[in-house]
């Protein structure tokens, strides 16, 4: 009777439409919640890499440009960083849970979430931009 009590226990816990939903432990202080400032200029950083990329990329592959150039070489570092810096950061961004209706805040939930949707993909980017 006692583990099946703490099991029921444990699986009636409810959260409110919308409520933040934290962890324990001093890690859970580096989280960003979605709607954070914090959030909003990381994404407005790579808003722009996007656009970077989405011009450059094609432009350097169908042109012969100099690329000795030192600002597009700058230009494309700073891209390259962005992406590389993206990967750690998505780890402790918080996001909303469409399925629960809540603001997910937990590292674990968040490695999840993230792993089982664009950690691939964006390693296999880096790995492609390095090379």
């Amino acid at each position: 009777k006692g583990p099946a009590v703490k099991k029921m226990r444990r699986a009636s816990i409810e959260f409110r439409s919308g409520e933040e939903v934290t962890g324990p432990g001093g890690w859970s202080r580096l989280v960003m919640r979605p709607s954070s400032p914090q959030c909003l200029l990381w994404d407005v950083c790579c808003f722009l890499a996007i656009i970077h990329d989405t011009l450059m990329i094609p432009l350097l592959s169908a042109f012969p440009i100099n690329r000795r150039d030192d600002s597009l070489h700058k230009l494309e570092l700073v891209s390259s960083c962005i992406w590389f810096a993206d990967v750690p950061l998505t780890f402790l961004r918080g996001f909303l849970d469409t399925h629960k209706g809540i603001v997910e805040l937990r590292l674990p939930q968040i490695a999840i979430h993230y792993a089982r949707n664009w950690l691939f993909s964006d390693v296999c980017l880096c790995i492609i931009d390095v090379v």
